[in-house]
């Protein structure tokens, strides 16, 4: 098989590209920057990594021009290209070049989810807080937790000491030791 990261559809079909150790292809940086924020983030994280190697360089604040001309991923490949031999681009100018630039396109096409649905994508990559149907959100996230319940008044369960005054703070919410009461109920404890 080839060489690069393995899609979606490789990956739940079993034909995704393997290591020599037959084990699937991990994500490189530029896949990761995908994920996390799209093509935007993709050339923003080439042009930082073209920085650090010295291959891109800052001419003055906002202006980038090529150093070095290697190319060692289709990714940064693509951003020198778009920066050019000569002359000087902006990050603003850069991503503009570079959206439609078929090695960058290449990195969403083998990232697709299995799922076309961008709500979906959405809280994949930012959380649950990115669900943006908020009473969907809140049906499925924002559940009530269960708490002990304060005892009524004259009732005694079987084996607890009402008179102990962690067992009252934490029904009442406040800061005992919760881990020492719930040691304590199992007969382990003080």
């Amino acid at each position: 098989m080839g060489g690069g990261p393995c899609t979606w559809k490789q990956a739940r079909e079993g034909t995704a590209d393997m290591t020599a150790s037959g084990a699937p292809r991990e994500l490189d940086i530029y896949d990761i920057a995908f994920l996390a924020g799209g093509p935007a983030r993709v050339v923003d994280t080439a042009v930082v990594a073209l920085l650090r190697t010295r291959r891109l360089r800052l001419q003055s604040p906002g202006h980038l021009v090529t150093a070095d001309l290697s190319r060692r991923h289709p990714v940064e490949a693509a951003v020198l290209d778009a920066v050019g031999p000569t002359g000087h681009r902006s990050v603003d100018t850069i991503r503009r070049r570079v959206l439609d630039d078929e090695r960058l396109l290449e990195v969403e096409r083998r990232l697709q989810p299995g799922t076309g649905d961008p709500e979906v994508r959405q809280v994949a990559v930012g959380g649950r807080e990115q669900l943006t149907d908020q009473r969907l959100r809140a049906e499925i996230f924002d559940v009530p937790t269960t708490a002990l319940e304060p005892a009524r008044p004259g009732h005694r369960s079987r084996g607890i000491d009402h008179s102990d005054p962690r067992l009252a703070a934490y029904r009442s919410g406040g800061g005992a030791d919760k881990a020492g009461v719930v040691f304590g109920f199992l007969g382990g404890g003080p």
